[in-house]
């Protein structure tokens, strides 16, 4: 990975809020997918490393949904420039450290960036100085209770709900990921609400048949195809 860039932004919030959209039914009925479905494309970077399924946290979890999101052949994944963007993803979630904000916010990203090349797969995105995922807010919280009026809506989604948190996640990368002309997939939002509003919008609109279908497979499906990926990649290199 090169670096090609440095910028300075004085910040850059990606803020997911309480839409005026009738929420989605995030308690669809679990199903199970057969785990062919599940195969990423061979050029699909490696997954991170990832512990035992009884030890996933919630945000290990948003990232294995948005990596089989990502890796697969959908519209999602056309949308982000196919699955080379989980390169971005991946340092995002490396990034990200826990902190106490605003409840509106779910992660925010922040601070001086730099543009920089993948060298496996060529794709170039920007990185922040800091990334921070808030404790305090939908990725985390739900609003059924009075201590958490307030905590918004991701979108069509309810606060701290498997389809939130992945639609968080995937509305972070838009801020990462270049289009061909240059520009970001997402305009930075900061403290505009509307813009931010729109851009998980926009996420929905390219992502939201892939989100609502997350619940058809089990965190345990998702780890093991995931698995079986690294497992070959280390069969290739030893070869």
């Amino acid at each position: 990975m090169s670096i090609c860039r440095k910028s300075v932004v004085a910040i850059a919030v990606a803020i997911c809020l309480l839409s005026t959209s009738r929420p989605a039914n995030t308690q669809a009925r679990f199903t199970t997918t057969n785990l062919s479905s599940l195969k990423r494309l061979n050029y699909a970077p490696e997954p991170l490393p990832l512990p035992d399924i009884s030890k996933l946290n919630e945000l290990q979890k948003a990232y294995l949904d948005s990596y089989i999101i990502l890796s697969q052949n959908n519209s999602c994944s056309e949308f982000y420039g196919g699955p080379v963007s989980i390169s971005a993803l991946n340092d995002l979630i490396g990034q990200l450290r826990e902190s106490h904000l605003d409840k509106q916010i779910a992660i925010r990203m922040s601070g001086e960036t730099m543009v920089v090349t993948n060298s496996a797969t060529g794709l170039r995105y920007r990185v922040f100085k800091k990334a921070e995922i808030n404790l305090d807010g939908p990725f985390y919280v739900a609003n059924n209770l009075p201590s958490s009026r307030g905590v918004p809506n991701v979108g069509d989604f309810l606060p701290n709900t498997r389809e939130a948190r992945a639609t968080a996640l995937l509305h972070e990368l838009g801020h990462l990921v270049r289009k061909t002309n240059g520009e970001y997939l997402l305009p930075n939002d900061g403290s505009d609400l509307g813009i931010s509003r729109d851009n998980t919008d926009r996420i929905i609109a390219v992502c939201g048949e892939q989100i609502r279908q997350l619940h058809n497979t089990t965190f345990a499906e998702e780890l093991i195809a995931t698995q079986s990926q690294r497992t070959s990649a280390d069969a290739t290199r030893s070869e």
